[in-house]
Protein backbone atom coordinates (compact mmCIF):
# COMPACT_ATOMS: atom_id res chain seq x y z
CA UNK A 1 0.00 0.00 0.00
CA UNK A 2 1.24 3.49 -0.84
CA UNK A 3 0.45 6.21 1.72
CA UNK A 4 0.52 9.73 0.34
CA UNK A 5 1.02 12.80 2.55
CA UNK A 6 -1.95 15.12 3.05
CA UNK A 7 0.06 18.22 2.14
CA UNK A 8 0.02 18.57 -1.62
CA UNK A 9 -1.69 15.21 -2.07
CA UNK A 10 -3.03 16.03 -5.56
CA UNK A 11 0.49 16.94 -6.75
CA UNK A 12 2.00 13.83 -5.22
CA UNK A 13 -0.82 11.68 -6.58
CA UNK A 14 -0.29 13.09 -10.06
CA UNK A 15 3.44 12.31 -9.87
CA UNK A 16 2.74 8.77 -8.66
CA UNK A 17 0.29 8.28 -11.53
CA UNK A 18 2.86 9.64 -13.99
CA UNK A 19 5.55 7.26 -12.72
CA UNK A 20 3.20 4.28 -12.90
CA UNK A 21 2.02 5.30 -16.37
CA UNK A 22 5.58 5.63 -17.64
CA UNK A 23 6.52 2.23 -16.20
CA UNK A 24 3.53 0.65 -17.95
CA UNK A 25 4.39 2.39 -21.23
CA UNK A 26 7.96 1.12 -21.09
CA UNK A 27 6.84 -2.41 -20.23
CA UNK A 28 4.86 -2.68 -23.47
CA UNK A 29 7.07 -0.52 -25.69
CA UNK A 30 8.46 -3.50 -27.60
CA UNK A 31 5.20 -5.44 -27.78
CA UNK A 32 3.93 -6.16 -31.28
CA UNK A 33 0.23 -7.00 -31.43
CA UNK A 34 -0.95 -9.77 -33.73
CA UNK A 35 -2.87 -8.79 -36.86
CA UNK A 36 -6.04 -10.27 -35.35
CA UNK A 37 -5.68 -8.23 -32.17
CA UNK A 38 -4.99 -5.06 -34.15
CA UNK A 39 -8.10 -5.64 -36.27
CA UNK A 40 -10.30 -6.29 -33.20
CA UNK A 41 -8.90 -3.21 -31.47
CA UNK A 42 -9.51 -1.08 -34.56
CA UNK A 43 -13.10 -2.32 -34.79
CA UNK A 44 -13.66 -1.58 -31.10
CA UNK A 45 -12.19 1.92 -31.41
CA UNK A 46 -14.28 2.65 -34.49
CA UNK A 47 -17.41 1.35 -32.73
CA UNK A 48 -16.65 3.54 -29.72
CA UNK A 49 -16.18 6.51 -32.05
CA UNK A 50 -19.68 5.99 -33.41
CA UNK A 51 -18.80 4.29 -36.69
CA UNK A 52 -20.14 0.89 -35.64
CA UNK A 53 -22.29 0.64 -38.77
CA UNK A 54 -19.15 0.41 -40.87
CA UNK A 55 -16.46 -0.66 -38.39
CA UNK A 56 -14.42 -2.39 -41.09
CA UNK A 57 -14.06 0.90 -42.92
CA UNK A 58 -13.76 3.24 -39.94
CA UNK A 59 -10.72 5.44 -39.30
CA UNK A 60 -8.97 3.04 -36.92
CA UNK A 61 -9.50 0.09 -39.27
CA UNK A 62 -8.10 2.14 -42.14
CA UNK A 63 -5.04 3.03 -40.04
CA UNK A 64 -4.45 -0.66 -39.26
CA UNK A 65 -4.77 -1.55 -42.96
CA UNK A 66 -2.31 1.19 -43.91
CA UNK A 67 0.15 0.05 -41.25
CA UNK A 68 -0.12 -3.56 -42.44
CA UNK A 69 0.42 -2.49 -46.05
CA UNK A 70 3.57 -0.56 -45.15
CA UNK A 71 5.13 -3.51 -43.29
Amino acid sequence: MIVLPDDGAPRVGARVNAVIGEALRQSVADAVPSAGFAARLAAALDAAAGTAADAAGGPAAQAVKALAASS
